[in-house]
């Protein structure tokens, strides 16, 4: 285990990195919210590229899980299409928050997270825009003050929001992904 997390794990515990990822499509009928890790691989058509959750809105592996950042954008190697004004409403009018059972832990503007470096995604032309291809750099997250616990089976979701609704002129494949520690026992 990296001890730059300066991290005390318990005796028969280890202590390991694991992203969790998911997608969900905006479209071009207007919607206002997209809520993440809610269907699991293999519902939906959902594969691996489109999420790693193997239950609907838990973790189920480990123990419990400790998130340390989170990014958000468009879907690998997707080129967006979307018109300037378009990119503008998805970043600037839109929110991201994480709900933990019944309970905001965190909101957020979508402004800040670093979605390929914030408001200078506006930059160059629309149509070759990826918001840093999607892809989780170590460059593109947001990280928390503090870390936020996810416990076995307890359910989360993450939701992106936009309270003025958002269509875009085709659909977009828009991605969350979350990391974290996954502690789980030693065998």
């Amino acid at each position: 285990m990296d001890k730059s997390f300066g991290l005390r794990v318990p005796p028969g515990i280890d202590a390991m990195q694991w992203p969790l990822w998911d997608s969900a499509t905006l479209t071009t009928t207007s919607i206002t919210e997209l809520a993440m890790f809610k269907v699991p691989v293999g519902q939906s058509s959902k594969t691996k590229l489109d999420t790693n959750m193997s239950a609907s809105g838990v973790v189920v592996e480990g123990e419990y899980y400790d998130l340390y950042s989170i990014g958000a954008g468009f879907r690998n190697n997707q080129t967006t299409g979307l018109t300037q004004a378009e990119l503008r409403k998805v970043i600037g009018g839109g929110y991201i928050s994480i709900v933990i059972q019944d309970r905001e832990v965190f909101a957020a503007p979508l402004i800040i997270l670093p979605l390929g470096g914030g408001d200078n995604v506006m930059m160059g032309a629309a149509t070759d825009v990826c918001l840093n291809s999607g892809m989780a750099a170590s460059n593109a997250r947001y990280f928390f003050k503090r870390m936020i616990r996810l416990y076995k089976n307890i359910p989360f979701t993450v939701y992106a929001r936009w309270p003025a609704g958002i269509a875009t002129a085709a659909n977009q494949s828009f991605m969350v992904w979350i990391d974290g520690l996954m502690y789980r026992r030693k065998v």
